[in-house]
């Protein structure tokens, strides 16, 4: 049986549309914030610096990642942007969800429903995750999930509307996402690991002012990190050893004997691995589309 700790709120605005949900059930043991985490997208950062402000300006503590809840925030994001559809997942665990156009449009808009703001500034809510989905038509679906750090303490029932510090047209929308899925491709293809946050935001940013995949992958060719794993091989074994890394098997004749060619005739280490990164084997083997 689940108990409800926070009714159920719908907020029907020119946007965003959201609802709260907060239940017992999983909820009985905090999990550790470690372990590997795909780097939050740029959507997902600024929800989690806006959450953080907010927690902030109430003298709390800052919310930490759990892997656990990152992946199920994004898969859920995923799931309403496919269908459609502005639902919980039901899982038994605090949750808000949301769809709108900009991330601080969002955040405000949980900040002036009781519901949704007694989760984000429970101060026994610090472990979480966030997800955030784009549907084809540019909307935003974001879903953040709660683990309750101690149990034998009820989440809030009350919380003050001020101070409420984010703006509603601050923050990113979906176009301001874009270039995040071919920068991440090139950080797996070329160090066969997913990018740090930072690093990811830099180069995504580079890549929207004008920078060619090209030219940071050449960058990329000439870090330490690459030249230690294929510096001494030669341009037949470059080849092999790259088509084991990144797409996991041998090269077939024809694509042995195109890249190899193409080495020969001047095109660089870095501009080879755009051809792996960029290729639909990849994108659909990497998940990264």
């Amino acid at each position: 049986m689940t108990t409800s700790l926070a009714r159920p709120v719908v907020q029907r605005l020119v946007a965003p549309v959201l609802l709260v949900l907060a239940t017992l059930v999983g909820l009985l043991a905090p999990v550790q914030a470690a372990g590997a985490v795909r780097p939050p997208s740029v959507l997902e950062t600024e929800f989690l610096q806006q959450l953080n402000a907010e927690r902030s300006a109430r003298g709390l503590a800052p919310l930490v990642l759990d892997p656990q809840l990152v992946d199920g925030s994004r898969n859920w994001a995923n799931a309403m942007a496919s269908s459609g559809r502005l639902v919980h997942s039901n899982d038994g665990r605090a949750e808000i969800i949301a769809y709108g156009y900009r991330t601080g449009q969002i955040t405000l808009t949980w900040m002036q429903s009781a519901g949704h703001r007694n989760l984000i500034v429970d101060p026994n809510l610090v472990y979480a995750g966030f997800g955030v989905a784009c549907d084809s038509s540019g909307r935003m679906w974001a879903a953040v999930q709660y683990r309750r750090v101690d149990t034998s303490l009820g989440t809030l029932t009350r919380s003050d509307p001020s101070p409420a510090v984010t703006a509603g047209d601050s923050g990113s929308d979906c176009k301001d996402q874009s270039g995040q899925p071919p920068v991440r491709r090139l950080y797996l293809a070329f160090f066969l690991r997913d990018s740090d946050s930072s690093g990811l935001n830099y180069w995504v940013q580079q890549y929207r002012g004008g920078r060619s995949l090209a030219d940071i992958a050449d960058f990329f060719a000439g870090s330490d990190e690459f030249r230690t794993r294929y510096g001494s091989l030669s341009d037949r074994d470059f080849v092999r050893q790259v088509y084991l890394n990144v797409l996991g098997r041998p090269p077939d004749s024809n694509g042995y004997g195109y890249w190899t060619g193409r080495l020969r005739s001047g095109t660089t280490r870095g501009q080879m691995m755009v051809g792996f990164s960029e290729s639909p084997e990849f994108a659909v083997q990497s998940g990264i589309i």
